[in-house]
């Protein structure tokens, strides 16, 4: 599902900024 796949993203981006913190 395309929906659950741009979940799938911004949980990766959100995790990616945490790490630049």
């Amino acid at each position: 599902m395309y929906f659950l796949h741009l979940i799938y993203l911004a949980c990766n981006w959100l995790e990616i900024i945490q790490h630049e913190n």
